[in-house]
Parts: structure tokens; sequence; C-alpha cells
């Protein structure tokens, strides 16, 4: 199978962006899964072709265990120009950067729906340096939903094992209580399991028979598989390793077999209230908007609980869920970062491609200060985004 076209953006040119795609796209990692196709503004590809490569010539080298692709003439990429706002300060929001980043966003969105590539990654963009460019969105999200007609879409996140959901997302926290409907909480689980589906295809149970053979394809599978084992009571664990150790001890397998019964995925929607809103008396969002929501979820077939956030947290982090589903966005932001910052990717459901994120935003602060060992800003998250976009495009295309 040919390895998949992977549209990436360079978010906010005066920010991060540069710096990580270039880290990420020169990396063994991102070489060996996709081929990279880099949208963005003249001036940063240039600059990435340019200043990049002495960087990486200087400090780059290190053997054959070295993380990098190679010490590479200009970056391992294909390259789509899409704007030329001319010479941008690093390091805060303007409206040429904001112009640059809506340019590439467009045209790789484009890209994808012309079926010229499988996934798109976009850098971290500025909601303020949107606005100064005249874009009424907020972020990607509502962006990527405008320019693709999409309907129906939710803000994913996922860290290793863990997936999220948030129901609301860029809104202050004062508005978050009036913009919670049941329906809203409804269909942004349904659309984060069908995104989970696709992903990892109908896991089903299966006798010993095939156990020993499988072994080692689980611990291959990795972290991408966890989410669905976790769907059996069999499976509480948070590592490939005890997952497939489980599997074994129980002599049970989970393989995409058509006449195999269906494990349904677990959900668990947050409480917006401390204490679920202790039967109303510390406010009445979920008697009235997310207990409805989870009784309408288990009439669809999905598996739904509902739980302070605290203690569906820690159920989940212990492998206990395969999703879980915020009210708002810091609800899911704030214990995935403390988790695992560097392993976070955001994902667009709903889109008619692929779409991912690191789960990071432009980092003025540190923008061309070379403050990583490579004098790079770490591409670590990057890398994460553009692995589980790759991945995710070729388990679609199976």
């Amino acid at each position: 199978m040919p390895k998949p076209r992977v549209a990436i953006t360079l978010g906010d040119i005066a920010g991060i962006g540069p710096e990580v795609v270039y880290g990420a796209v020169n990396s063994l990692k991102v070489q060996r899964v996709c081929r990279p196709v880099i949208f963005g503004d003249k001036t940063a590809i240039k600059a990435m072709q340019g200043c990049g490569d002495a960087e990486m010539r200087s400090n780059g080298k290190a053997g054959k265990n070295s993380s990098f692709a190679s010490s590479p003439p200009r970056l391992l990429a294909s390259f789509v120009i899409t704007s030329d706002v001319g010479k941008v300060a690093l390091g805060k929001p303007s409206k040429k950067s904001g112009i640059a980043a809506y340019n590439a966003v467009k045209a790789a969105t484009q890209f994808c729906l012309d079926g010229k590539a499988d996934a798109l990654v976009t850098a971290p963009v500025s909601k303020e340096s949107l606005k100064l460019a005249g874009v009424k969105y907020p972020g990607h999200t509502e962006l990527l939903a405008a320019l693709t007609k999409s309907k129906k879409f939710a803000m994913m996140m996922a860290c290793g094992g863990i997936n999220a959901v948030m129901v609301t997302r860029h809104i202050p926290l004062s508005k978050v209580s009036a913009n919670i409907k049941t329906k809203d909480i409804v269909e942004t689980v349904k659309l984060a399991v069908s995104f989970l589906k696709q992903q990892c295809g109908e896991w089903r149970v299966e006798s010993e028979d095939n156990c020993d053979a499988e072994m080692q394809g689980c611990r291959d599978a990795g972290k991408q598989l966890l989410p669905s084992l976790r769907g059996s009571t069999r499976l509480r664990h948070s590592s490939v390793n005890s997952a497939a150790e489980a599997i074994q001890g129980s002599c049970r397998i989970f393989t995409p077999h058509s006449s195999l019964p269906t494990l349904p995925l677990k959900v668990v929607l947050c409480s917006l209230n401390p204490h679920a809103g202790d039967n109303g008396i510390l406010g009445c969002e979920e008697k009235e908007i997310i207990f409805p929501a989870a009784k309408k979820l288990k009439s669809l077939g999905i598996n739904a609980a509902v739980m302070p956030a605290d203690s569906a947290w820690l159920k989940t982090k212990n492998g206990e869920f395969d999703l879980i589903c915020g009210m708002y966005h810091d609800q899911i932001m704030i214990p995935l970062k403390c988790i695992d910052a560097q392993k976070i990717v955001n994902v667009t459901a709903g889109l008619p491609f692929v779409r991912t994120s690191p789960g990071h935003g432009t980092a003025f602060d540190i923008a061309g200060k070379g403050l990583a060992p490579r004098g790079l800003a770490d591409p670590a998250a990057m890398t994460e985004a553009i692995l589980f976009a790759a991945k995710t495009a070729n388990s679609r295309s199976e």
C-alpha cells in the first residue's frame, strides 16, 4: 500500500509553526509513514529551507541512531506556496500572519477535498491574527467546518489511549451553561463514536484459537487499539503490553470479524457542576440536560454514563471508558495537559477527510528563540499529529 499523502499547513508564521513542521517532517517516524505536502507563505517556506537546514546540518548529525531522516539540502517534502505577505515579526499576532494562516488552510482544505491528499494536519493559528485578517471564525474547527460545508462536527482530543470530546469549544466560561443542550451532547458523542469506529474498526471477541498468534499484533497495534480494547470488561489496563497480556490470560482477542459479537464503546459524560449537581442542589444542568442526553444515547445503542468530572477523568485514565465527553474546553484540556502535553492530538470529527493538529498553541513567547536542543521548538506534538493522521487515513482506505 502506498504511503498516504498528508497536507500540512504552517499555521501562524509568527509562532512556532514553521519550526515544529520542519522538525516533524524531517523525522524518520514521519518519513516512514507518509508523503508530506507543506502549505504556507513564500517567505516562511524559504526560511525553513535555508536557516532550518543550516541548523539541522550543524546540530542534527547523530550517526545512524539520529531521529532525523538525513541532513538534507532541503526539506523532505513537497511545497505549495499559498501567499506572499512579506516579512513578519516573530512572537506577536498580526494581520499579515493571519492572512498567511488562512490562505494556507483554505488551499490545503481544497487539496484534500479534491482527493489530492488523504489527510490534513494544521500547525497552530492565532485567533487574534485571524481576527485582524478579517476571518470571522474563532479557530480551525469552525473554519474547516465552513470550508467543507460540514454541518455536524466535533472537536476531539486523542492522547495516548485516551479519547476525549468537548460539547462547547471556544466560548467564555460564563456562557457554557446557556450553550449546552441535550441534542448537542448527543450529536457530539455520536460523531466521536463514529470517528473511533472508523479509525479502529468494529473490534469483536474471538475464542482462544488464534490468541497466541495475535499477541505480537496487539503489541504492534499499540495505543491506537486500546480505545476499543478497553470496551471489554475483561480489559482495564493502560499499557499496550498489559492489554496484550490480559488478552492472553483470558484467551480472548479482538479481531475485525463480521460473524462475532461487537463490543460497544463505553462513554462517560462529565457533569457541569460539582458532584454532578447533587440532585439539583448545586445546579440543574445535570437533571435537565446531561442525564437526558445519556438516556437518549443509551436508546441509540451507545453505552453512556454521567459522572462528576473528577471521577470521570480518573476512571477514563484508568482505562474504564473509551471516550470522555466534557461540557467545555478546559474540562478536557487541563487534565490532558497534566497527563501528557506532548502526546495530545486535536482531531476534527465530521469532516470529509482526516484532520489533526498538535494540542498546543502558537507559543509566540518562544518563537525563533532557539530554546530547544537543536535550536528549534520541540516538534514532538506535531509529529504525533502527523503520525495519527497518517495511521487514521490508512485505516479508512483499507
